[in-house]
């Protein structure tokens, strides 16, 4: 695996993937000594082929919604629900990320100018809530946000509803849209930056990984 930060990136082989589910099997080093390949060539590898098998996707929790309880209420009913979520005026803009088999979604993170576009279409920063290793959740930046009650929430929430095996990480992320870059952060402040991570890595320039 590659660490970036309190993330791992783990790879897999895709064994199959049909109608009943995906298989797949975990990358052990004894693997690349056998294949004679470093972590270097199998991390662009894997990247390379992860966005083309596993289109990332970005839509609107209120849509989300809006999809389960489609297939419950009627068309009518549905859409006075989709209404109501985003005509509150108390709710928070909030985007579920992932990929289109919604497995090990949470990788779409690393997708070349997945998060810069969507900076782009909302017109601004945003943090990036790890849900879950499946899943994240995107909240545009807004004046008056406190980080604190985000990170307790996802800090909650992994106690409480996800496994630990599906845990990704207990802190929320920022994305600068200006500086195109993905940031840990605490109590306000950058730690370190995820673009600048990658790039020590692998040996490249911030501005080529960015």
């Amino acid at each position: 695996h590659v660490r970036i930060e309190d993330l791992a990136v783990i790879f897999y082989i895709l064994a199959s993937i049909d109608e009943e589910g995906t298989g797949t099997i975990t990358i052990k080093n004894n693997m690349l000594s056998f294949w004679d390949v470093d972590a270097d060539t199998l991390y662009k590898l894997a990247l390379a082929n992860t966005q083309r098998l596993f289109r990332g996707k970005v839509q609107s929790m209120a849509s989300v919604m809006t999809e389960i309880l489609s297939h419950k209420l009627d068309e009518e009913s549905a859409q006075e629900f989709y209404d109501m979520m985003v005509g509150e005026d108390d709710m928070i803009p909030m985007y579920i990320c992932t990929n289109t088999i919604k497995l090990n979604g949470a990788g779409v993170i690393l997708y070349q100018g997945l998060l810069q576009e969507f900076a782009d279409r909302v017109g601004s920063d945003f943090y990036i809530l790890p849900s879950s290793i499946h899943e994240l959740l995107i909240v545009p930046k807004q004046e008056g946000m406190e980080l604190s009650e985000l990170e307790a929430m996802v800090q909650e929430v992994n106690a409480t509803q996800v496994s630990r095996e599906e845990k990704l990480s207990d802190h929320v992320y920022e994305y600068d849209a200006k500086e195109k870059e993905l940031y840990r952060i605490k109590e306000g402040k950058w730690i370190a930056g995820v673009c600048t991570g990658m790039a020590e890595y692998m040996n490249l320039s911030v501005t080529a990984v960015r």
